[in-house]
């Protein structure tokens, strides 16, 4: 700084001073992140990633083709074969459906997404895509719970089952759930927004409402009680219900089965005694005695073995 600009900074008061200051540092700072932040916008935007782009594609290409081809035809077989159209096949069907509309409008903008750094596709896409993506998720949760429910009501209460769960029933809840996702699914629109991003470029971003915490908040405690805490309720305890129902049926047969309560341990006790029941029906000798015993206690014991696997294998299927 010079003799001349020494004096003309002592004529100057603070706040002069103060902004002759900011001055200068804007003007650096401006400076710097020009140098630093030099690009080429169209050079960037044509530079991929190979490497991580080729796996990605290929699973999102086998998703999508697997996809169409499986739930298409379960929707097919149910709604062309009057034979397919049972209770459980008409959820499924529904349920088939929801996926595939979460495949066909969600997955190839999804893969679109990895060639552009920025939301290419407009703010009707931006919020329809995620509609339409919380739609599949919210119906599929409230088909699984309802398919629960049906089949605790054919196993718990068979007689209520026959007007409850007729086919008519199952298409108008079925309606009911369609109404009830796309309804419930609104409140995404309201959280997803389209942000204009950049200074230097103008670019769009599809995010959550960053500015709306409160409301971004209780969008998500709002789904997490819909698609998770109540669905998983209903369902853990329907199954529970389900599968102790089925453990007292299969223990009541093996009991009537072989002719008492406890047929393992009288078997064993009428052994020790030389006391059995079926001896006194038929009569035999002391040798036939025992083969019939014997070959009555492996049939029980087989018996029992089977209905403990099944009891086994409905609870996995259930899980």
């Amino acid at each position: 700084m010079g003799t001349s600009d020494t004096s003309t900074w002592k004529q100057l008061n603070s706040v002069e001073k103060a902004t002759a200051i900011t001055t200068v540092i804007s003007t650096r700072s401006a400076n710097t992140t020009a140098d630093e932040y030099d690009y080429d916008l169209w050079e960037a935007l044509e530079t991929y990633n190979y490497a991580d782009l080729i796996p990605t594609a290929i699973v999102y290409g086998i998703t999508l083709i697997t996809g169409i081809i499986g739930n298409g035809l379960i929707v097919y077989s149910v709604s062309h074969f009057r034979r397919m159209r049972t209770l459980s096949n008409v959820f499924l069907a529904s349920l088939a459906l929801a996926d595939l509309l979460l495949i066909i409008f969600c997955v190839p903008v999804k893969f679109g997404q990895l060639f552009s750094y920025t939301w290419e596709f407009g703010e009707f896409c931006c919020k329809f895509v995620h509609y339409m993506q919380n739609v599949s998720a919210i119906c599929s949760v409230l088909t699984l719970t309802t398919m629960s429910i049906e089949r605790y009501y054919a196993i718990i209460h068979p007689v209520k089952s026959r007007y409850m769960c007729t086919m008519s029933q199952t298409r108008k809840i079925i309606a009911f759930i369609w109404i009830t996702s796309l309804v419930a699914a609104t409140p995404v629109l309201f959280v997803q927004v389209h942000m204009e991003v950049g200074s230097r470029h103008k670019g769009y971003w599809c995010v959550r409402a960053w500015n709306q915490k409160t409301l971004w908040r209780l969008y998500e405690c709002y789904m997490l009680l819909l698609i998770l805490i109540i669905p998983s309720v209903v369902m853990a305890y329907t199954y529970k219900c389900i599968c102790l129902q089925l453990r007292g049926v299969i223990v009541q047969r093996a009991s009537m089965f072989c002719g008492n309560d406890n047929f393992t341990g009288n078997i064993e006790l009428k052994e020790a005694n030389g006391i059995s029941e079926r001896d006194t029906a038929i009569t035999v000798n002391g040798d036939a005695n025992n083969s019939s015993k014997r070959a009555l206690h492996q049939l029980c014991t087989a018996k029992a073995d089977e209905d403990s696997n099944t009891v086994k294998q409905v609870s996995n299927l259930f899980a």
